[in-house]
């Protein structure tokens, strides 16, 4: 059975919810007939091992990630990571020293109503997540997309795009 993880983020900054956070939560409710669904809210910290401990012990197939974008008034459909973070509390670096500048993603997905395909993910812990991911996809053995959802989007939608997505898989 083909085995997907999917992930969205909690609360940050001064956004005290967070679209992706209660999308996952609406997911649980979803029956998933041909998948194995890991359904997982990340913190919203710099940390690989966070994000590849869940892939270690999962071993998906295909990992969907989805971040808060505050000011998107379509689904984002990411399709580039850029090897910088920028934490409000540090000057930019690179993710990785010796990483490539930009990695795109494995898993294309395709736009639909209301979404929209970027290449701009910004340099805060969604792009860190995508670098991350994006970086470990081949030795890992998984197929990548992110997805950048509009604060303001309601829940539904959000779900009815990522049932979409894995109806494509």
């Amino acid at each position: 059975m083909t085995r997907i993880l999917i992930y969205g983020f909690g609360p940050y900054l001064n956004f005290e919810n967070n679209i992706t956070q209660r999308i996952v939560e609406a997911l649980k409710a979803v029956s998933f007939k041909d998948f194995e669904v890991q359904l997982k809210t990340f913190d919203v910290k710099f940390s690989q091992a966070m994000f590849l401990r869940e892939v270690k012990q999962f071993k998906p197939d295909y990992v969907l990630g989805m971040g808060q974008h505050p000011r998107a008034r379509r689904i984002r459909i990411e399709r580039r990571g850029v090897n910088l973070k920028n934490n409000p509390q540090e000057d930019s670096q690179p993710i990785k020293e010796s990483g490539q500048a930009a990695l795109h993603t494995s898993l294309k997905v395709s736009p639909c109503e209301g979404s929209t395909v970027t290449y701009d993910a910004g340099t805060y812990v969604c792009n860190f997540s995508m670098y991350t991911f994006e970086s470990n996809a081949l030795k890992f053995g998984y197929r990548y997309a992110f997805f950048h959802m509009p604060r303001n989007l309601e829940v539904s939608d959000g779900v009815q795009f990522i049932l979409r997505v894995l109806s494509e898989l």
